[in-house]
């Protein structure tokens, strides 16, 4: 198995005319260990890509320019996230172009490409493109608040981080249940919410204004969401941690109200 590291950039000072990097300090900030250069458009506008571009040719440095402020900027007629390898572009909540959450990457080099969609997925579901780890541990503030999974979450936070920086880490067990009610409806969640690979198996019901989905890996039960009727969460938690065998039952029609009786 391949170790692959992520660790810290080093950063270049502002440009205090423009506010956005010092493109004329980059070229010293170059080691023998540096392989991308990453600047970043700030408020809507450009850094000096002619100087950047030129610093990437003659270093033989790919770059990828953030444009997360600046979806809409352009550089001699020519949009930001389209001068270097790729751009990428943020939608979350405090972003000037949002959808609440999520975010895009531009490239026309099919190779980063994969790259990217690997990291993202993550770990694959495109074929032959799987080349790392992925790592998308993200959730939004709603589904945090209404999976009541922050506690988890930051663990797992705390699990990226380490293995970015080259502290080699995991995140070993299920999450912790969450059992509250939300506006007056009962919800409980455990463990994993959705599937990761294609090898996971989402079972889900909604109806009569209530939701049911539990999520199997290898025949056994590893996550679960109910939410409007949570009488059955004694029953989930348990399957869940006593890594209960439901492989006899699953097959493509299995049903939520067979799950439900298995339990």
């Amino acid at each position: 198995m391949r170790e692959t590291y992520y660790r810290a950039g080093r950063f270049v000072d502002s440009d205090l005319e423009s506010m956005q990097i010092d493109a004329t300090k980059i070229a010293a900030a170059i080691t023998d260990n540096t392989k991308l250069l990453l600047p970043v458009h700030i408020a809507g506008t450009p850094a000096d890509l002619d100087t950047i571009g030129q610093v990437a040719r003659e270093h033989k440095i790919p770059f990828i320019e953030d444009a997360c402020q600046a979806p809409l900027a352009v550089w001699r007629g020519q949009p930001v996230g389209t001068h270097g390898l790729g751009g990428c572009f943020s939608f979350q909540a405090s972003k000037n172009l949002t959808a609440g959450e999520g975010g895009a990457v531009l490239t026309n080099d099919e190779d980063f490409a994969n790259r990217c969609y690997d990291f993202q997925t993550p770990g694959g579901g495109r074929a032959k493109a799987s080349k790392g780890r992925g790592s998308n541990f993200r959730m939004t503030e709603f589904q945090g608040r209404c999976y009541g999974l922050w506690a988890p979450a930051r663990s797992q936070g705390t699990v990226a981080g380490q293995n970015a920086v080259g502290i080699p880490s995991s995140f070993q067990d299920d999450p912790p249940s969450t059992k509250l009610k939300a506006l007056g409806v009962d919800l409980l969640s455990i463990g994993q919410f959705s599937p990761n690979v294609p090898e996971e198996t989402l079972i889900a019901e909604s109806k009569d204004g209530e939701y049911r989905s539990f999520l199997f890996r290898e025949g056994k039960m590893v996550g679960s969401i109910l939410l409007g009727d949570a009488s059955l969460s004694a029953k989930v938690k348990a399957a869940i941690e006593s890594k209960k065998d439901f492989t006899a039952i699953l097959t493509e029609e299995t049903e939520v109200q067979s799950i439900l009786r298995a339990l």
